[in-house]
């Protein structure tokens, strides 16, 4: 069966999600492990981040 419409795209949501993830990652990291100023939602995102890391690899996570 051919579908004529067009499946919806969640491609801007996951760009969000991975530039929010990236965003993270990099502040996550010893050298940059200090309070900034970001939004809450930010820090939420980077605490979440920092503790799955910490859960995967605690090795990348000790040093903050």
């Amino acid at each position: 069966m051919i579908f004529a419409g067009k499946a919806p795209s969640n491609t801007s949501t996951l760009m969000k999600f991975y530039s929010l993830l990236l965003y993270s990652l990099l502040f996550s990291f010893p050298f940059l492990c200090h309070p900034l100023p970001l939004p809450s939602y930010l820090h939420h995102t980077i605490n979440l981040t920092h503790s799955l890391l910490a859960a995967s690899n605690p090795s990348l996570a000790n040093n903050c």
